[in-house]
Order: C-alpha cells, then sequence, then structure tokens
C-alpha cells in the first residue's frame, strides 16, 4: 500500500483519534513499504507495535514467517536489519550508497541513491501487472479478441493491453472472422461467451473454427457474472482453459496460462503476500 505518513502537526488528529484508529487498520489490514522513513517517529512505532502484538505472528520458533512491512533503507547494519526483520516485522529492501568527501566537515557523506532506483524498479518489475505480463507475454505479441460490443464491453481492457502491456490486439466482431494465417501463431484468444438460444454459442462457433487449423492459441471466456459457474463448465468441455468476469480475474488467469513462476514468485506473491528479497533483487544486488 502507498501511503504518505505525516507524522508532525497530527496533535488534533491524534488526541481525537482519528489517526491512530486509521493507522492501526491501515497497518493490521496492508502490507506496507515504507520508503523515506526513519522510523523515529515515538508515536508511529507505537501503533505499529500495538499492531504486531495483536498479529502475533510469530512461528514456534518465535520468528516471522511472512513480514508485515518492508523498508527500503541505505547504509544499516546486519545487526539493525536483523532487529528490524526478527523484532519488528520490517525486512529491510538494503542498498550501500556511494560517499564523498565532504571538504567542509571533513566526513564522508552519501551522495549516491542509485540503490533507492535499483529497488524500486526491480519492486515493480514484480508487482506492476503490466510489466509481468510484458514479461510473460514477451513485446509485440499478438492476442486476438471475439466480442460484437468491444466498445461497450472491453475498451478498458483493450486499452491496458495495447498501450501498458505493448501487445497487438486483432478485434474481431464474429468467430468467422478467425483467419488461420493471421491468427494461429497468436499467443491468446479471448472470446465473450455468446449464449444463443436457436443454436451453438459464439464460443462454439470459434473453437469449432479454430479446430481446423491444427494447432490453436489457447482461449479464454471474459463474461459476466450471470451463470458463471454454468457457463465455465461448458467453456471447459468446448476446449476453453477457463472464464474470468472481471478485469483482475482476467489479469490472473492469463498470469497463470504462461506461467507466473518464470519470475521467480508465486501467484500470489505479489498481489496478496507482498514480495522478498528472494524473489525481488535491484540489477546490482545489496549487501
Amino acid at each position: 500500500m502507498y501511503l504518505p505518513l505525516v507524522a508532525r502537526r497530527q496533535t488534533d488528529q491524534r488526541e481525537r483519534g482519528t489517526y491512530a484508529n486509521f493507522m492501526r487498520a491501515a497497518l493490521g489490514t496492508y502490507t506496507f513499504l515504507f520508503m523515506g522513513f526513519s522510523f523515529t517517529d515515538a508515536y508511529l512505532n507505537e501503533l505499529r507495535s500495538e499492531v504486531l502484538a495483536f498479529l502475533n505472528s510469530h512461528d514456534e520458533k518465535g520468528q516471522r514467517p511472512n513480514p508485515v512491512g518492508y523498508a527500503i533503507l541505505e547504509d544499516q547494519a546486519p545487526s539493525v536489519r536483523t532487529f528490524f526483520e526478527q523484532h519488528e516485522g520490517i525486512e529491510v529492501l538494503h542498498y550501500e550508497t556511494e560517499k564523498k568527501l565532504d571538504p567542509h566537515s571533513n566526513q564522508l557523506r552519501p551522495v549516491g541513491w542509485m540503490g533507492f532506483t535499483d529497488w524500486l524498479e526491480a519492486i515493480e518489475k514484480e508487482t506492476c501487472v503490466a510489466a509481468r505480463l510484458r514479461a510473460l507475454l514477451g513485446e509485440q505479441a499478438q492476442i486476438v479478441w471475439i466480442d460484437p460490443q468491444h466498445n461497450d464491453n472491453n475498451q478498458r481492457g483493450l486499452t491496458f493491453l495495447r498501450n501498458h502491456v505493448g501487445v497487438n490486439v486483432a478485434k474481431l466482431d464474429h468467430p468467422d472472422q478467425l483467419d488461420k494465417t493471421s491468427h494461429q501463431h497468436a499467443v491468446l484468444v479471448i472470446s465473450h461467451f455468446g449464449y444463443n438460444s436457436d443454436g451453438p454459442s459464439q464460443l462454439a462457433k470459434a473453437l469449432e473454427n479454430m479446430q481446423l487449423w491444427g494447432e490453436r492459441p489457447p482461449v479464454v471466456v471474459f463474461g459476466g457474472v450471470d451463470f458463471a459457474n454454468q457457463n465455465r463448465r461448458l467453456a471447459n468441455r468446448l476446449g476453453a482453459i477457463d472464464l474470468a468476469t472481471n478485469w483482475t480475474d482476467l489479469m490472473r488467469v492469463i498470469e497463470q496460462m504462461f506461467g507466473r513462476d518464470e519470475l521467480n514468485s508465486g501467484p500470489d506473491a505479489a498481489t496478496q503476500t507482498g514480495f522478498s528479497r528472494a524473489t525481488i533483487s535491484p540489477s546490482k544486488q545489496q549487501t
């Protein structure tokens, strides 16, 4: 969770309890990433201690199996990092700054902060949906999307895939527009279910058309929540991989299809349980 923590000049809010209640709820619900945070504010540290005591997330050896937060910190001794992990529930994403001699004080001062940027880039690679899909699908991959009502149903997804992931999306209004020469080597076909009371669904027609190709791309159905379980069973029997009913579900299905493990992390790591130094590291490993 990104949350600007303003620790000063909050006397009125603190006295009313609004600030404290909000921070307790946020710290107990979300995994925090602390950036530019010194951990010297006694009030916030007290709130964090309350939440940690409430969570009581220690294993039988007294260790915390999963951190409750992460912090990008520079120039911290190993003993300090260990203390944060074992007693504060904070896993330190560490980097060393470059040092330069200050001619006025004759002391070394930090001047280089590229390690901070390296950590942000590494975190984005693992937690940004667009970056993860880009890594899985590859540049200029083609996705075929079948739906007669693209403007009403799919504009958000089309824009995201084209502009943020960078894939080429072929919009088709009808399964009869599927063409072996143009679409056989697409990485994925997304189709609406297209129920038809007088005959086969649009999904069935699409899969039937592609059977003539020999090899075909995998197919995912993107549809509404009405009759979703029934339609999912039908879609599976017809040969589709899965049915998604919202954008989050669709992106999850795509990630699972193309192998989230290839990004060195489980499918839930970035979105549910956070990340760790074992799965995320900057381009230059920081000691």
